[in-house]
């Protein structure tokens, strides 16, 4: 896979009919919609709302859904599109999905090009809720623990794309528990449990600096963690950072000095630290010849 950007993706919005500017839905807002048309010149709409792994909202004309539920890139833009809209609008989203969820949504495709797709909707209704920063501590902690089993089931049919955003939201969930309201300690090992899982799915999309990153929040509450060691001793020997490599494989070893992946990536890095070795002495070598 190629380093891919992971991030919510807001679609453009052509208001059609003005609604009451009284109300928008937020985070953890139910809202109640109406599906006119879906219109696509790249994908057939059809396939499309038959199909769950492509969207889930778009199976029925009026549906009801929670915003922070979507699971799939072209549900999760609809919810950041409705955020835009005031109750009683109809308006138009303009959906896109780059050339690497193309592949996976379509599975087969092989086309390079990007999927448009356009849908006119109302939002009907919205039933409000608290914002998020009012949630308190079992609200939190419960929506991250449904977040984190549906990124299980999500990661059982490898849908990585929609298993990182699922988790990220159980890990948001988690990192807003204030440390003085419940036992901490269960709290964080939830979430260096989290965390260590989008540290997977960012390697699979080779960005590897947020492996580091996000591997290293882990290891700062819990120094001899092995799957945060291990994430982040990959991911340097990715970027050919092999002496930080060498030290989170040190500390591994010292915890499981058999540990089988351990073993591996000391065997990778060995071999790649004496090619880069045999590189630079190339290059030094013509340099002064």
């Amino acid at each position: 896979m190629n380093k891919t950007e992971l991030s919510r993706k807001c679609p453009n919005i052509t208001v059609v009919k003005k609604g009451e500017c009284i109300e928008k839905p937020i985070w953890g807002s139910t809202c109640f919609i109406s599906i006119h048309g879906i219109v696509s010149e790249t994908v057939n709409t059809q396939w499309i709302r038959r199909t769950t792994e492509a969207s889930e909202y778009l199976q029925k004309d009026c549906i009801q859904l929670v915003i922070g539920n979507g699971d799939t890139s072209i549900d999760r833009q609809i919810e950041e599109g409705l955020t835009r809209m005031w109750v009683g609008e109809k308006a138009r989203l303009d959906l896109t999905l780059s050339p690497g969820e193309l592949k996976y949504v379509l599975r087969s495709s092989k086309n390079d090009d990007l999927l448009e797709l356009s849908i006119e909707l109302t939002l009907e209704k919205i039933d409000s809720c608290e914002p998020l920063w009012r949630w308190n501590k079992d609200k939190l902690i419960g929506s991250a623990i449904v977040s984190k089993l549906r990124g299980n089931e999500l990661f059982s049919a490898k849908r990585y794309v929609d298993v990182f955003f699922r988790y990220s939201i159980a890990a948001k969930y988690l990192t807003m528990v204030d440390p003085l309201s419940t036992d901490n300690d269960d709290v964080k090992i939830q979430l260096a449990a989290i965390r260590n899982n989008i540290a997977f799915v960012q390697h699979l999309y080779k960005n590897f600096e947020e492996v580091i990153f996000i591997s290293s929040l882990v290891v700062d509450d819990y120094r001899d963690n092995i799957k945060a060691r291990l994430r982040r001793a990959a991911a340097y020997i990715e970027l050919q950072d092999y002496e930080r490599a060498a030290k989170d494989l040190e500390v591994v070893f010292k915890v499981e000095k058999n540990n089988r992946d351990a073993l591996r990536l000391a065997k990778d890095l060995s071999k790649r630290q004496k090619e880069f070795d045999l590189t630079m002495a190339d290059k030094m070598k013509k340099l002064f010849s």
